[in-house]
């Protein structure tokens, strides 16, 4: 089985996180962090994050296969994703 925490893509290897893990690291609610997320335009309303974000290689997304075979799209945040999200926390929850 599949799992959605922090793993190292065989491909790039590259360290990612899930929503879960960055909220933690954020010291943030999780569903705080994703609905200023979706206000700033950085993730729509499923969650995955915009193009613009992951052509920068901030996020990376993934497709799921479910059993009745259909799929849908999550998103990881990679290790330059954290460190920009750190940076821009001040804008998500302003003060």
């Amino acid at each position: 089985m599949y799992s959605y925490g922090s793993f190292v893509s065989e491909k790039a290897k590259i360290v990612t996180h899930n929503w879960d893990q960055v909220a933690e690291v954020l010291n943030l609610d999780k569903k705080l962090l994703l609905r200023r997320l979706r206000a700033l335009n950085v993730i729509d309303r499923n969650n995955v994050a915009a193009e613009a974000h992951v052509q920068s290689g901030y996020f990376i997304i993934r497709e799921k296969q479910k059993e009745d075979e259909s799929s849908y799209q999550y998103t990881l945040t990679t290790e330059s994703g954290l460190e920009y999200l750190k940076i821009i926390r001040a804008i998500i929850i302003p003060k």
